[in-house]
């Protein structure tokens, strides 16, 4: 079962020169008729067909840009496996197919970009989270959620302190490393083990956090999933000196991680993200509802505008709800049908991707929120 998280999305936002296929469908629950489920999906896969057909594509060219759907029962472990909802986007040299949890209406829309607003519930409530655990011993790295944990590669990380300062054996058998001594720049043998100075050992360790922090830096940029240690306490203040990630939760997991399992820092993990997570959505609410003039936004008369122009910090919306019309960007307008017309495009699910697209975030109205009677409400970053 796949998890739907911003990061996910990314890949799915941007219009295309080509035409881009968008399929949901719901699946009988652990796969149990698969009969039913080939016919359903032959019959979206047929109608996308058709459309492609209608807006131009030659028919062997349709076909060819649909095989990898119609291929879908063929990798028979995957699709013994599907869950309550289907989600396939498909586009000339681009294939990606999720298996949710959320049931999900049938459609084929083919468009010159996905469309994502049947996903846009699953990802309003954003559990997806990161890990390192770190000790002088070993380095892990983890992208997690509710339900588990993923190690992740670091490339070109130090694995341990000894390879970061480049210990090594001396002759007598004895283990040394390397540590700032003497005249600035020269290093000096301290025999591991047998003491040194607290400041020595601190900063031996800053050295070996550096290249760490770089590359989880690296990994996570984009990203505003939140970030936990599992570590010693001495570990964490040296980490938040040496690490740009925004993102890194007050609390930790205390202790050496070395021993600990998958199974046993998810456990440990999860009670300090699960708050956190909701935090991170009420304090959205709570600062949407404090701000005032022109820092908040109604209506999608205004929004969508406030979107494109790359303003939204938080969009909170009903994902159930669709509003169809056009954007004007020669003067920034918009018009908004009670039925859709030619020409256009579902405004809420237009507003959502061009947020995700500037980094900001999309959030569901909490119940019994909409006061105003509105569809969606954005606080703006300016």
């Amino acid at each position: 079962m796949d998890r739907i998280h911003r990061t996910d999305l990314q890949p799915l936002l941007d219009r295309r020169e080509g035409f881009c296929i968008s399929l949901y469908m719901p699946c009988s629950v652990g796969g149990r008729d698969s009969r039913e489920d080939d016919v359903r999906l032959r019959g979206l896969v047929s109608e996308a067909e058709e459309n492609l057909v209608q807006r131009g594509m030659r028919r062997p060219a349709a076909e060819e840009l649909t095989a990898s759907l119609r291929s879908l029962p063929d990798d028979i472990d995957a699709w013994q496996h599907r869950g309550p909802g289907l989600a396939a986007f498909v586009a000339s040299g681009f294939v990606r197919v999720f298996n949710v949890e959320g049931a999900l209406q049938p459609a084929a829309l083919v468009d010159h970009q996905f469309h994502i607003r049947p996903l846009l519930g699953l990802i309003a409530e954003d559990d997806r989270f990161h890990l390192l655990a770190i000790s002088q011993n070993d380095v892990r790295f983890f992208t997690g959620d509710a339900k588990t944990l993923f190690e992740a590669p670091l490339p070109g990380v130090p694995k341990n302190l000894k390879e970061a300062i480049d210990i090594e054996d001396a002759e007598h058998g004895r283990r040394y490393h390397s540590g700032m001594a003497g005249e600035a720049g020269k290093r000096t043998a301290l025999h591991h083990g047998q003491g040194g100075k607290p400041e020595t050992i601190k900063e031996n360790m800053r050295e070996f956090l550096r290249p760490v922090a770089g590359a989880v830096d690296k990994a996570l940029n984009g990203e505003q999933a939140p970030l936990v240690l599992a570590t010693v306490e001495a570990t964490v203040s040296l980490w938040r000196e040496v690490s740009h990630y925004k993102f890194l939760l007050d609390d930790y997991v205390a202790g050496s991680p070395d021993h600990l399992s998958v199974s046993e820092l998810h456990a440990k993990a999860w009670p300090i993200v699960a708050p956190a997570l909701k935090r991170r959505q009420q304090l959205a609410w709570q600062r949407l509802q404090e701000a005032a003039g022109s820092k908040v936004s109604f209506g999608l008369e205004k929004i969508v505008p406030a979107a494109m122009r790359a303003q939204i910090d938080s969009l909170f919306i009903d994902p159930a709800q669709t509003r169809w019309g056009r954007y004007h960007m020669e003067n920034e307008s918009v018009e908004i049908h009670n039925e859709p017309r030619p020409g256009d495009e579902d405004l809420i699910e237009l507003a959502a991707i061009e947020t995700l697209k500037h980094k900001g975030d999309v959030f569901r109205l909490p119940n019994g929120s909409a006061t105003r009677k509105e569809i969606a409400e954005a606080l703006l970053r300016f």
